[in-house]
């Protein structure tokens, strides 16, 4: 039932441009994920006629950079909120202690008489203890749960183009795999190298580089799926994780990357308007790699880049021992 339910919303999703949420995690079984297989990349603007943007931009679809937070129906609340909700349960600690401490002084053990005797005489005492300390602690465990947000979201974040970082995309990647293998689903890797940054640098300056660096990351975005995975692995260097994509597909996803960043859809080169920024790009999925580990898939990408390189740049290569074709 679930199989033909996710089938249907899906078919649905296609003839109307009405919104519907099939994230990757809504269940944690296999089911909607190989149902997500089915359209795993279509093009860029279908992912928004289906609602899949995260940005929820008209042009284009969005990525979620921070996966493991991306739980759908199961996500796991903020630790703002977590942290508030623990301070209003130690929070009520605070009237207990005073009942305690009241009873104390007097060196004998309480009887259940006598504690209802003492909570009935000075109840306004103990509501405003209880109150009081419930509204410091709540808020106490909001701030500290902000902070402890941010620094964890900024960790795994990229702080110029705004993607996952090198160990976000590292963590990620090991998740994906384990993931692939248990439930032996199709799993794909993009690496992304831009074509003459060094020369951007030298004609025009690091900002020139810093901007050509912040257009590729605007296209990755604009083209990764919301179960994607799109980084920035330093440098002028970015990938795109592709669960449940057999390499077919995510070689057509790496060519349309290419052809809206060569076409100029995005933006020009910063020193050279008339030029587009370009990119290579190298692809591998994981059952292409033979020791099936994240290691082996990211050295099966990078081998397909240098590929792509030596070819002459502004290419797609699809690693050679897999089973699709050079793009």
């Amino acid at each position: 039932m679930v199989a033909v339910f996710v089938v249907e919303r899906m078919r649905r999703g296609l003839a109307s441009p009405m919104p519907i949420e099939i994230g990757h995690r809504d269940v944690r079984g296999i089911v909607i994920a190989r149902a997500r297989c089915v359209i795993p990349h279509a093009e860029c603007a279908l992912d928004t006629s289906m609602g899949l943007s995260q940005n929820r931009r008209p042009e284009a679809a969005s990525l979620g950079t921070a996966a493991p937070r991306d739980r759908g129906s199961l996500r796991i609340p903020s630790r703002r909120i977590r942290y508030a909700g623990l301070g209003l349960v130690l929070a009520m600690g605070a009237p207990i202690g005073l009942l305690a401490l009241r009873h104390a002084l007097h060196a004998h053990w309480p009887e259940f008489r006598t504690v209802l005797e003492e909570l009935s005489r000075d109840s306004t005492t103990y509501m405003y203890v209880g109150v009081s300390t419930a509204l410091v602690m709540a808020i106490a465990g909001y701030l500290l749960g902000r902070s402890a947000d941010h620094l964890i979201e900024s960790s795994g974040t990229d702080s110029l183009t705004q993607l996952s970082n090198r160990r976000s995309f590292e963590s990620r990647l090991n998740y994906e795999v384990s993931r692939a293998l248990r439930y032996a689903e199709p799993l794909s890797l993009l690496i992304v190298d831009m074509d003459g940054l060094k020369l951007v640098n030298d004609r025009a300056g690091h900002a020139a580089g810093d901007t050509a660096l912040l257009v590729i990351a605007q296209a990755l975005t604009n083209c990764a799926r919301r179960s994607d995975l799109a980084a920035r692995l330093g440098g002028d260097e970015f990938a795109i994780i592709a669960p449940s994509t057999q390499v077919e597909l995510a070689a057509e996803l790496a060519e349309r990357i290419r052809t809206m960043l060569a076409s100029g859809q995005v933006g020009p080169l910063p020193d050279d308007p008339s030029r587009a920024v370009t990119v290579s790009i190298g692809v591998a999925d994981l059952r292409s790699t033979g020791e099936m580990t994240s290691g082996a898939l990211l050295r099966a990408a990078d081998q397909a880049l240098y590929q792509a390189k030596a070819k002459g740049k502004n290419q797609v290569v699809v690693e050679k021992s897999a089973s699709a074709p050079d793009a």
